[in-house]
């Protein structure tokens, strides 16, 4: 327990620091990529989107991309960093998005959560966790999902 707690807070402040300049260092080169890996979620069978749940989300790439796609009901953003958060919040008030935004850790948010989503997003978050936690957030996520829901699972794979 303790070695994951100092795991998680040096990455947070990794990610707190670099939140500023991350859309512009890390998701902006990607866009391109992205659109085209996440392209055979938003086809003709998949259109209905009630509630989304986006679990490490970042400065909010998933949440801007699915809200064009799906403007779903309500849209909940999970993440450690406050300057992600941040980040999120200032453009999606920019674009006038609702988002609701939680600040704490992916594996406490998601063994107390209660509701059931249409979408689960995890989306370049698993290299960050241990072992033992990427069960748990895949375990819990999968019990989250409403009847008919989906979990989308993305990771950067090394050529």
């Amino acid at each position: 327990m303790q070695d994951r707690l100092v795991h998680n807070d040096r990455d947070r402040k990794y990610h707190d620091v670099i939140a500023v300049e991350y859309e512009k260092l890390v998701n902006q080169p990607r866009s391109y990529m992205n659109s085209l890996l996440f392209e055979p979620l938003f086809n003709e069978r998949f259109r209905r989107v009630g509630k989304v749940l986006d679990l490490g989300c970042g400065t909010g790439q998933m949440v801007f991309r699915l809200h064009e796609r799906f403007q779903p009901e309500s849209i909940t953003a999970v993440d450690h960093s406050a300057g992600m958060l941040k980040s999120l919040e200032n453009e999606a008030k920019q674009n006038g998005i609702t988002v609701n935004t939680v600040h704490g850790e992916l594996i406490d948010f998601i063994n107390h959560a209660v509701d059931h989503y249409d979408l689960i997003t995890c989306v370049g978050v698993l290299h960050h966790l241990k072992k033992e936690d990427v069960v748990t957030l895949l375990t819990r996520a999968r019990e989250l999902l409403a009847a008919d829901g989906r979990l989308l699972v993305a990771e950067p794979i090394d050529n």
